[in-house]
């Protein structure tokens, strides 16, 4: 049987087109020997590929051709965010790959939208130095380019091998995305059954800060991590991904340790708090209940 056909662009590579082919990979699982990739520009070769990524000038998803750059691009989503490649074949099979929409969506708008606008070159945050910007996932795959001390170095061998890479992020990206929804379900459970909405007791690792926020009542959570037997006493934000929390623990608490922690508290599980004043940590459960109470009055 001939190996599926996939082409994208030689050159230096970038996000866009790398999580378009491991979108490709995940939803066709195709073992080594059954596909071939690709990286080139001539129009003739590209006309035999099975699936042309980033390259050609068409986009065409019901014959898998899923370009950006021609005149007019591709549309964009109603936030105003253009597609880009990864977006578009993500349009097509990211239903398909994760089992639904919502977690197709989830991804789209944690991962995929981001990666879309910055092959567009649209920004999607202002830094707060002219000179200091985010380490983004753009950087480091960046970093896998040959400089131009590496010319004995095959750029094409660094784009297979950042793919590795690329596929892994992704699946696990939607594997979080799958258990988000999951354990969404059980913090909902959760507030629900809640004595005082103002504490949240949580007994797993769950994605909880976005959630809760949605609510007006919450102000700490105590929670477990499933892993160990020290609990957890944490501030609600007031929003999923702020920084801003909507009530401290007590500035008294604040870079408390140990025995010193314990004192001050009069909690003798008390162990930690971080100096942030968002997070403290207790022996046990009973502890971590009682340092959450003691907040709510401070």
């Amino acid at each position: 049987m001939p190996k599926v056909k996939i082409i994208t662009h030689d050159g230096n590579f970038h996000p866009d087109e790398l999580f378009a082919v491991a979108t490709l990979l995940l939803v066709l699982d195709l073992s080594n020997d059954e596909y071939e990739i690709i990286r080139t520009r001539d129009p003739e070769a590209i006309k035999t590929g099975d699936y042309i990524l980033d390259v050609g000038g068409i986009y065409d998803p019901a014959n898998n051709r899923f370009d950006h750059h021609q005149i007019g691009r591709a549309g964009e989503r109603p936030n105003g965010i253009p597609y880009a490649t990864f977006g578009l074949v993500w349009k097509k099979f990211g239903e398909k790959i994760c089992g639904g929409k919502e977690i197709a969506d989830r991804v789209d708008e944690k991962m995929v939208q981001s990666i879309d606008a910055d092959d567009n070159g649209v920004a999607t945050f202002q830094p707060l130095s002219k000179d200091i910007t985010p380490y983004q996932f753009e950087s480091a795959i960046s970093s896998f380019i040959p400089t131009w001390r590496e010319k004995d170095q095959n750029i094409d061998a660094a784009f297979l091998k950042v793919l590795v890479l690329v596929e892994e992020v992704l699946a696990r990206e939607i594997t979080r995305a799958k258990h988000y929804f999951e354990g969404k379900s059980l913090i909902l459970e959760a507030y629900e059954k809640a004595e005082d909405k103002r504490i949240i007791i949580l007994k797993d690792a769950y994605s909880w800060k976005e959630v809760l926020s949605k609510f007006p009542e919450p102000l700490f959570v105590v929670g477990n991590d499933g892993r160990r037997s020290e609990w957890a006493v944490a501030s609600v934000r007031e929003e999923g991904a702020s920084f801003v929390s909507r009530k401290l623990l007590p500035e008294s608490w604040a870079g408390k340790r140990d025995d010193q922690l314990a004192k001050i508290t009069g909690v003798k599980e008390a162990f930690f708090c971080h100096n942030g004043r968002h997070l403290a940590m207790a022996k046990t459960f009973d502890g971590a209940m009682a340092m959450a109470k003691l907040a709510l009055e401070s």
